[in-house]
């Protein structure tokens, strides 16, 4: 489900008219689920346009988890050790993003 929901956020944030032209199933999709989960360290205020706009065009709820990049980095990487991601999205800078990247690579190759 993570995988429909990911693409539906950026296509609505940076290509809202392609929106209209989506398929009802993937909307359909992301409303089974309830709600999209986005950890970041994007400043709350900020952050509420966006989510207002997202749940407006698509009806599914944000629940956004924010912290300090450092601390995204760190939860964000850490859950799949665990087998418990309960993230749909992680907005973070690029240092932390190529960590992040990284990190589940070294994961991948563990628990193959």
């Amino acid at each position: 489900m993570r995988l429909f929901i990911a693409p539906l956020i950026v296509v609505c944030v940076f290509f809202p008219s392609f929106l209209l032209a989506q398929d009802a199933k993937l909307i359909a999709e992301g409303k089974k689920e309830g709600k999209v989960v986005i950890y970041g360290s994007m400043e709350t205020d900020i952050f509420e346009g966006i989510q207002k706009a997202f749940e407006k065009r698509t009806g599914i709820n944000v629940d956004y988890w924010r912290a300090a990049g450092a601390t995204v980095l760190e939860r964000a990487s850490s859950e799949p050790r665990f087998n418990k991601v309960a993230y749909d999205l992680v907005e973070m800078d690029e240092p932390n993003a190529i960590t992040m990247a990284e990190k589940r690579k070294e994961y991948r190759k563990i628990f193959q």
